[in-house]
């Protein structure tokens, strides 16, 4: 089977999160049971196009050939009609290189992928494209919500990843028979192998995730003020970077816990991300919206326990008092209580963490994954050779 996996919204290892991270593990599985893989792909600074040249991890995936070119989706770029005009061009022609079974769009194809459905239309390629989310609920990118529903009759199937996106997919009218579900999943021999780090603090806090107001940080800050209160040597550890860091640095300088608080930025090797995972007390996600988090798999996948707040995504994860621990979201006295009762009780910390590990490697495994994608992909070639 000849699969194209179009994602435009990176790749690890270059770029860490969801959809970066799906494609690249969907590519390595799928290679190594024989089908021959095309990854397309951006990168959005010369140095990451160098470094997707060169990284191990790419060097080593088996039956996928990546083809990688600089996209740098900022503001001033797209408003660069003949520069988007020119990516545009690039795209199309990487994508006519090569004839292809099945095109699976990791990402909506809107921007520099925008031609790529109707061309593969014309070429009889079969499509399917996955809902992560962002685009719909956050990204302010009207133009690309309208193409995509506009377009939603090239797709032969959806993938959804829990009810969340599910619901998602239906009101941009895509049909329910269409719709197939399937979670994304995490790497734990990866998180197995990673080492734990001498951090300093007791009780260690983490979080990791971009910095914007839907990722709720700032209640996550305000009940760390609650726990600090309990726990005077407690650290509070953010992993990642957007464009409230500044803003979050002020606000943890306001309630007084600047010096207890580190904002690490963003971290370019994942294994970085899994050692603090091996290395804290407890893992908080205060989303105000969240699809289907790969970070709690990863906390979860490292038995690290996990406090998210009680928002859909997270609630088809975290089974409450079994693999985790949910929150009101956007209510940081809940969230410190919480907190505060796991951080007196290490057994029931341990148990729960426990418990999750064996559920991610019962169900979000990526070799897991792989073959549902596989399913998919070859029941649509099957349906249309009948």
């Amino acid at each position: 089977m000849k699969v194209c996996i179009v994602s435009m919204t990176g790749l690890y290892p270059v770029e860490i999160g969801g959809p970066a991270s799906v494609s690249y593990y969907l590519s390595r599985e799928l290679g190594s049971l024989g089908d021959e893989v095309v990854l397309l792909t951006r990168a959005r600074t010369e140095e990451q196009l160098n470094h997707l040249k060169n990284a191990e991890e790419i060097r080593k995936l088996k039956n996928v050939q990546v083809q990688a070119f600089r996209i740098d989706y900022s503001f001033t770029s797209l408003l660069n009609l003949p520069l988007m005009a020119y990516k545009i061009r690039e795209t199309m022609k990487r994508f006519e290189e090569q004839e292809h079974d099945i095109v699976h769009y990791n990402s909506p194809p809107v921007d520099a992928a925008i031609l790529l459905p109707i061309r593969a239309k014309k070429k009889h390629e079969k499509q399917t494209l996955a809902i992560h989310g962002g685009l719909f609920y956050e990204s302010k990118n009207l133009i690309g919500r309208n193409i995509i529903k506009r377009e939603k009759s090239l797709f032969e199937r959806v993938v959804v990843l829990n009810g969340f996106s599910m619901s998602i997919a239906l009101k941009a009218g895509i049909e329910k028979d269409r719709i197939v579900t399937i979670p994304n999943g995490v790497d734990l021999e990866a998180l197995e192998r990673a080492e734990a780090l001498d951090l300093a603090g007791d009780p260690k806090i983490l979080f990791t995730g971009r910095l914007t107001k839907v990722k709720g940080v700032e209640v996550l800050i305000e009940a760390f003020k609650q726990v600090v209160e309990e726990h005077r040597n407690a650290r509070l550890y953010i992993v990642g970077d957007g464009p409230l860091k500044h803003q979050l640095e002020n606000y943890a300088k306001s309630l007084g816990v600047d010096e207890k608080t580190s904002f690490l930025g963003f971290l370019p090797n994942t294994n970085e991300v899994y050692s603090y995972y091996k290395s804290a007390d407890l893992l908080v996600l205060p989303s105000l919206i969240e699809n289907f988090s790969i970070t709690l798999l990863e906390a979860m996948g490292s038995r690290l326990p996990v406090i998210a707040s009680d928002v859909e995504g997270n609630k088809e994860i975290v089974q409450d008092g079994e693999n985790g621990t949910l929150f009101e979201c956007g209510n940081p006295i809940d969230l410190a209580e919480k907190m505060l009762v796991l951080l007196s009780n290490p057994a029931f910390r341990k148990a729960m963490a426990d418990r999750a590990y064996e559920d991610v490697k019962e169900r979000f495994t990526w070799s897991r994954i792989a073959h549902s994608y596989r399913k998919m992909f070859k029941t649509i070639l099957d349906e249309n050779r009948n």
